[in-house]
């Protein structure tokens, strides 16, 4: 994947949603599924992200939903809000309504610029501490509202700073 943005701060995979109806579905739901189905527009290769925002590779083993596609997903899942989403990537090989079915929701969070000279004064290992305490928090209500709960593990791959084209990379290692 590669960012064409000079000021894009984070592009981020926020979670792993998964799909699964505890009961048998009515004729009619069965129907509304089909032909949610039938109307997805999927996509691979290269991916344009919102007007630009980033631009990502998609292999032959997965495809992807732009926001308004996705949105139709989520709602079926039963997701009445569905948020602000760039899309999301599923198993090329599997409908998001098998019962096995899965997507990876993608977000992007501007929280601004850091320059470099910022940059190089953060305590990554701080922000991490945070970021954790932070979503040991949330978890308290995922705990109560009986939904999954998310562990950050780390960073998927170490903070660094690309001087000179003015871009922060972090990348989170997220459990659920």
């Amino acid at each position: 994947m590669f960012l064409n943005r000079f000021a894009l701060t984070a592009l981020l995979l926020t979670g792993i949603s998964t799909f699964s109806f505890a009961e048998e579905l009515s004729p009619e739901v069965q129907q509304k599924i089909k032909s949610v189905e039938e109307s997805l527009k999927w996509q691979q290769g290269k991916v344009t992200l919102r007007n630009g925002l980033a631009q990502m590779d998609v292999p032959n083993s997965f495809r992807y939903l732009n926001h308004e596609n996705a949105e139709k997903v989520l709602k079926l899942w039963g997701n009445e809000d569905v948020g602000d989403t760039l899309g999301m990537l599923f198993p090329a090989q599997k409908s998001p309504f098998a019962d096995d079915g899965w997507g990876v929701v993608i977000t992007y969070d501007d929280q601004g610029h850091v320059k470099d000279d910022d940059a190089r004064e953060i305590d990554y290992n701080k922000l991490l501490s945070d970021m954790q305490g932070a979503i040991a928090e949330e978890n308290k209500e995922r705990k109560d509202e009986k939904t999954q709960q998310i562990e950050l593990i780390g960073w998927a791959t170490p903070p660094k700073i690309r001087s000179g084209i003015t871009q922060n990379v972090l990348g989170k290692g997220t459990a659920i």
